[in-house]
């Protein structure tokens, strides 16, 4: 499954926003900065089954953004939008809290990008990630931890997750009151 774009024409300095509007590719957007003036520039997206180096068990999906006469030199910033079904994470017990977008380099292997959630509904939840250029990426989460797990990870004893919890319902019931 595939989308591409041509664009005439990108100036530099202008921000351009790629719609994808494709249900089977989990890239909503792409949005993108270019620093040089550009002339016949293609993107492609392609929702991917599976990669060479598989990143982990816990993949939503993966997705390859190509690109035709414009080099992630001549970008000065990649913002991707990307969706996950909510079903994914109740099917699988994963935490929509953890969800990252990874990109693979060659050289380097995948790195994590720096994802946060911008929107969610019942059906869906919505991310944004940064990146420094485009190639192959894996959307990806953990597994669901309960709190008391969390709690200990950082260094919390399950008493004092508890009281915290306990402080957290006494505010909520003196709200409500």
């Amino acid at each position: 499954i595939t989308k591409s774009h041509f664009y005439a024409e990108l100036t530099a300095g202008s921000t351009t926003e790629m719609d994808i509007n494709k249900p089977s590719i989990a890239l909503r957007k792409n949005i993108f900065t270019v620093i040089t003036n550009l002339k016949s520039v293609t993107f492609t997206v392609t929702a991917l089954d599976s990669v060479k180096d598989a990143i982990s068990n816990n993949v939503y999906q993966y997705f390859e953004i190509e690109k035709v006469n414009i080099k992630n030199d001549d970008i000065s910033s990649v913002n991707l939008e990307f969706e996950v079904n909510n079903s994914w994470f109740e099917n699988n017990n994963f935490d929509k809290e953890s969800v990252i977008l990874n990109r693979f380099n060659a050289i380097e292997g995948w790195a994590a990008l720096k994802t946060d959630i911008i929107s969610e509904d019942v059906n869906s939840t919505v991310y944004e990630a940064q990146s420094s250029g485009y190639s192959v990426f894996a959307i990806t989460a953990e597994v669901l931890k309960s709190k008391i797990v969390k709690a200990v990870e950082e260094g919390k004893t399950a008493f004092e997750e508890a009281k915290e919890t306990i402080k957290i319902d006494e505010k909520t019931i003196i709200a409500r009151a």
